[in-house]
């Protein structure tokens, strides 16, 4: 998109909307009563905090920053873990905001914009959309892996069938409560707590019992097995991922070719509610 486009409101319904007579300076900041460019823009946001814009009106989404939709928590302990004090320094001063947290996310980058790792600009002349749309905003991050995979667009490998046979987006599994953490417990890494989505608790599959009369879905394998173990088909696996800078202060990162395969293993993170020992992991840098 040209600089413009992605800033230029073409929609004059727009200030006719709730959001549109609330005015710019309601969520953006700024000074509205300034005739001078700079001085209008003096304090403006790009991105509205949550908290003193969307909060007021939208109180059921008040946990949205702590999401791990918005902080990536769990990466940071991960590599913690897997690093020098020194090197680890390094990290969070340098790499963490140069390149991880440009995938955080807003409110805006979901429901109106698509998002600063694509290149930014809105979505639909500043149209809010309740329901983002799937293909200017899940897969603008999730595009690489998720959405090849999803759809089928890794050669000679198919689709998840949810797409295939249904053509179901995202959010048919990826509900609003995971999205803005209404979830109802303390959320440190993507495997705490309940398997989201589940196949089973989503009441999508409530056939699927322990007592067998699915073929070969009985206690022992239901109980040591996630359902990926077996049915999943092949996704990708990345390696040597390294950030940099260039000469001229330019953050950049150079990677590997990714793999496609399956990988089953040991589950690393067992717990009360994913007991299995057996799952399907994914090499990642």
């Amino acid at each position: 998109m040209e600089g413009w486009e992605k800033v230029f409101i073409s929609n004059k319904e727009f200030a006719e909307t709730i959001h549109g007579e609330m005015g710019c300076v309601t969520c953006h900041g700024g000074n509205g009563q300034a005739e001078d460019k700079e001085e209008a823009h003096q304090g403006i946001r790009r991105e509205p905090i949550a908290a003193e814009a969307c909060d007021q009106c939208h109180t059921d989404v008040h946990n949205d920053a702590t999401s791990l939709h918005s902080t990536l928590r769990g990466y940071d302990t991960v590599i913690r873990d897997r690093s020098s004090e020194e090197t680890w320094q390094i990290i969070k001063e340098e790499a963490f905001p140069n390149h991880c947290e440009s995938c955080h996310t807003s409110c805006g980058q979901c429901h109106v914009s698509r998002p600063t790792s694509t290149g930014a600009g809105l979505a639909a002349g500043h149209e809010f959309k309740k329901i983002p749309p799937m293909n200017l905003t899940c897969t603008g991050c999730h595009g690489s892996r998720v959405d090849m995979e999803y759809k089928g667009k890794n050669e000679g490998i198919p689709g998840d069938l949810h797409w295939n046979q249904q053509g179901m987006p995202c959010f048919k599994c990826h509900t609003k409560d995971e999205m803005h953490y209404n979830l109802g417990f303390e959320e440190n890494h993507r495997y705490d707590g309940p398997q989201m989505p589940g196949c089973q608790t989503a009441e999508c599959h409530a056939d699927i019992t322990d007592d067998g009369s699915v073929e070969g879905h009985d206690k022992t394998h239901l109980s040591t097995m996630a359902c990926e173990t077996c049915h999943a088909a092949e996704y990708k696996h990345c390696y040597s991922c390294h950030v940099q800078k260039s000469d001229e202060g330019v953050p950049y990162f150079k990677i590997e070719p990714s793999v496609m395969g399956v990988k089953i293993g040991y589950n690393p993170i067992q717990s009360e509610e994913r007991p299995w020992k057996w799952v399907v992991l994914r090499h990642v840098p």
